[in-house]
């Protein structure tokens, strides 16, 4: 008969919980993001043999979305996990790096909880459109999507009405 071969982990073997969100660098499919619902963030430049944490020093560790403007090196997170669940934690709002990862700055919505999806501006990549569940047991004072203009100050720009046409984020 063949030779039998023991099953071996080749990784990730360090990360929590389950991805909810990548980001690829268009120019180099090779290097992307990874964020994980309870595992933080992590970038890979080598098509996934290795992986650096980005987010490990924050005060959050629970992701809902990521977005990265690869020419500027500007990545944003929104924390919060968005698999709503009774085991889902919340977030502290948006964070967002300049220099690909390195440094993080908290920029706004500390109760949002748990944030879906960030999608930058396509001419301004300090600006962005914020898709927030909310709090899942609790009332929370504002609506679900914000503009959030972060080269001007930190803080979210609540969308004029609910009922005005949002594009699909």
């Amino acid at each position: 008969m063949g030779t039998t071969y023991p099953f071996q982990n080749v990784g990730p073997s360090i990360f929590s919980g389950r991805v909810v969100d990548l980001a690829v660098n268009p120019q180099n499919p090779n290097e992307f993001l990874v964020a994980y619902a309870s595992g933080g963030l992590w970038r890979t430049t080598t098509n996934g043999s290795s992986f650096e944490p980005l987010f490990d020093r924050e005060a959050v560790m629970t992701i809902g979305a990521i977005a990265a403007d690869w020419a500027t090196g500007t990545i944003w997170v929104g924390t919060g996990e968005v698999n709503s669940s009774r085991s889902s934690y919340a977030g502290t709002g948006v964070y967002i790096s300049e220099d690909d990862g390195k440094t993080w700055q908290h920029r706004g919505l500390p109760e949002s909880h748990h944030i879906g999806r960030i999608v930058l501006h396509p001419d301004k990549p300090l600006m962005a459109w914020v898709a927030v569940l909310g709090h899942l047991y609790s009332e929370q004072p504002s609506g679900a999507f914000f503009r959030q203009p972060m080269a001007e100050k930190p803080g979210p720009t609540p969308l004029p009405s609910m009922n005005e046409q949002v594009p699909s984020i």
